[in-house]
C-alpha cells in the first residue's frame, strides 16, 4: 500500500504531466537550484516514462472488466478490475509480470504502439498509479476524472509503463532531509553527466549518496 503525504506530492506531480511535458528534455532544465535534489529525480522519472511509452507494443496490458469510483470520492481514486495480462514477459524481463503498488499504467480505449499513437489519436487516455492490489483488482489514482457507468466501461485497456516505488523512496528521503546543513548545487555540468549514466540504479544510488553527504 502506498501511504503518506510525500507519496501524494510525488504522484500528483507525475499525474499532472502532459504528453508534451513527458517528451520534453527541457522540462526541468532551468530548475538548477541549491538543494534541488528533487529536480534530477523528477527529470529521471520523466525520462523513464517517456522511454516506456516508446515501446507500448511490448508492454504488459489487460482489458478492464470493471471500474468504479473509490472513497474518498472526488479524489480521482478508483477500483479497477482486469481480465488477465497479455505480454506478461519479455526478453529483458524473464519473470512473468506481476502488478504491485507504485506501478504506473496508461488507461486507453485503444492499444497504442508508441507515444506518437497517443499524440496523433483523439482517443481518450489517462495515467493510473496503483496504490493497492488484490489479485486482478486494484485501487488506483488517476490523472483525471474517469467517466464510469454502472461500474463497467467498454473497451478500456490498462498498459503497464513503469514502477515508481524506488523513485518514491528517494522522494521521501529528500523530504526528510529539508534541514540539511549544506546544500548541493546541481550545475549544468552535473546534470549533463547525470543524464549520461545508463543505469537507473546507479542514478538513484548517487542521489542517495548526495543526500547522506548533505546531512554531515
Amino acid at each position: 500500500m502506498m501511504e503518506g503525504s510525500e507519496n501524494d506530492s510525488f504522484t500528483d506531480i507525475l499525474l499532472s504531466w502532459s504528453l508534451e511535458d513527458i517528451v520534453s528534455d527541457n522540462l526541468y532544465k532551468l530548475k538548477n537550484y541549491f538543494g534541488s535534489f528533487s529536480y534530477p529525480l523528477l527529470d529521471e522519472t520523466r525520462a523513464q516514462l517517456h522511454s516506456s511509452m516508446e515501446t507500448l507494443d511490448r508492454a504488459p496490458f489487460g482489458e478492464v472488466t470493471a471500474i468504479e469510483e473509490s472513497k474518498p470520492y472526488g479524489k480521482k481514486l478508483y477500483d479497477v478490475e482486469v481480465d488477465y495480462w497479455r505480454n506478461m514477459s519479455s526478453d529483458s524481463c524473464k519473470e512473468p509480470y506481476k502488478t504491485l503498488p507504485g506501478h504506473v499504467f496508461l488507461l486507453s480505449d485503444a492499444k497504442p504502439e508508441s507515444i506518437s499513437d497517443i499524440q496523433e489519436s483523439k482517443k481518450s487516455w489517462a495515467f493510473l498509479i496503483v496504490t493497492e492490489v488484490s489479485n486482478r483488482s486494484f485501487k488506483v489514482k488517476a490523472s483525471k476524472e474517469l467517466q464510469v457507468s454502472n461500474g463497467i466501461q467498454a473497451s478500456l485497456l490498462m498498459v503497464f509503463l513503469i514502477n515508481i516505488t524506488p523513485n518514491i523512496r528517494i522522494w521521501k528521503a529528500i523530504d526528510n532531509n529539508k534541514s540539511a546543513r549544506w546544500k548541493v548545487l546541481f550545475s549544468d555540468n552535473f546534470l549533463k553527466s547525470f543524464k549520461k549514466l545508463k543505469s537507473f540504479r546507479v542514478k538513484m544510488s548517487l542521489l542517495f549518496l548526495l543526500l547522506k553527504l548533505s546531512k554531515i
